[in-house]
């Protein structure tokens, strides 16, 4: 159950073919990209793609909170660091969501290429909306 800042259910994860997602890392960013990864050249970044989707809904890009990376494996270590890895997921994997109630949401396919998130290949994924029984 994905739950807002007040408790509130928002989403059910109903069905999952991977079951591996990260809540720790929220999305990538420029910020990110410089503070990390001492990578300084304008670069996409998750943080960047979903403020862009959110504008037409009048969201401000300091209102979109973390996300919740389907498919990401980002494993804490003992020590306390997180350590970017591909991705399991492969083609035709996919994760379902039910809405407990009215939301917002937007999707980014991660544009990393500089770590391993995605094998160092960031391919497209399909979103996909519907209203059962519609």
């Amino acid at each position: 159950m994905l739950v807002s800042n007040r408790g509130r259910p928002m989403m059910r994860l109903i069905a999952d073919t991977v079951e591996v997602h990260d809540l720790i890392c929220g999305s990538c960013s420029d910020e990110y990209y410089r503070n990390r990864l001492g990578h300084h050249e304008p670069h996409r970044s998750c943080r960047s793609n979903l403020a862009e989707a959110m504008a037409p809904w009048g969201v401000a890009p300091r209102d979109i909170p973390f996300s919740f990376n389907v498919f990401m494996r980002w494993p804490v270590q003992a020590d306390g660091t997180v350590v970017p890895m591909a991705a399991p997921s492969r083609a035709g994997d996919y994760a379902d969501f039910l809405a407990e109630m009215d939301v917002v949401v937007a999707n980014s396919a991660c544009p990393s290429d500089i770590t391993p998130t995605n094998a160092h290949n960031p391919t497209p994924m399909r979103f996909v909306v519907y209203e059962p029984g519609r």
